[in-house]
């Protein structure tokens, strides 16, 4: 790493070929470097002083050089801090949206795959041997753990929105959906499900659609 360094009489000196052209005239100068862990990566330069420069002023050069190199490192590290978190949010964006609409695709043939496996049982009982009856419960757990997967995986996409993402969303658009996705639920179990008008309203929509969803699945699944 360099040291400061000062010349009086700089326009007769070695340096002055380095002047660019109209640059303006420097009677004396002094240059201290900005170190940043045992390097050099700026210059800090003084000049034209109305008394020579010392080697006091060239102590107090360096110190100062020494505050500025520290406040450059440190401004430079929360310049690459915020480019890193800017990335990092959206990735997780990505990756809780992804998840949300992943978990919702997996949600309907899942429940499709489980019905089937009711009505197996259900239907052709007397006709299966011991293994087939063993076979169908291996699939009924499989389809189990998966739920809770698939459950987990929109508990996880949903803690970005529970920041709240608020904005005007239409409800007859989010019943829409919600019945799109309890479509093997609704028609396994005969209900039908009118409504009024519905408004557009201000909202976080992912927690809209869970809600709506909640209140529809459990009023099929526990009522006659």
């Amino acid at each position: 790493s360099m040291k400061p360094v000062y010349h009086n009489d700089f326009m007769h000196s070695e340096w002055v070929k380095l002047m660019p052209a109209g640059h303006v005239r420097m009677d004396n100068v002094l240059f201290a470097p900005l170190n940043v862990d045992g390097k050099t990566v700026g210059i800090m330069g003084i000049a034209n002083k109305e008394t020579d420069f010392t080697p006091e002023d060239s102590e107090i050069a360096a110190a100062f050089g020494e505050l500025a190199a520290v406040a450059l490192s440190r401004t430079r590290d929360l310049e690459l801090m915020n480019l890193l978190t800017k990335d990092l949010k959206r990735s997780n964006e990505d990756l809780e949206q992804y998840a949300f609409v992943a978990s919702h695709d997996l949600k309907e043939p899942l429940r499709t795959v489980k019905s089937f496996l009711g009505l197996l049982d259900r239907k052709y009982q007397d006709e299966l041997d011991s293994q087939g009856k063993e076979f169908i419960r291996y699939a009924v757990s499989g389809a189990a753990r998966m739920e809770k997967m698939i459950d987990g995986l929109l508990d996880y996409s949903k803690v970005g929105a529970r920041s709240g993402k608020f904005a005007m969303a239409s409800m007859e658009s989010i019943l829409q959906t919600v019945q799109s996705s309890l479509g093997s639920l609704i028609q396994n179990s005969g209900v039908e499900i009118t409504h009024d008008s519905l408004p557009e309203i201000y909202c976080d929509e992912i927690q809209i659609t869970e809600l709506l969803q909640n209140l529809i699945g459990n009023a099929i699944k526990y009522s006659d």
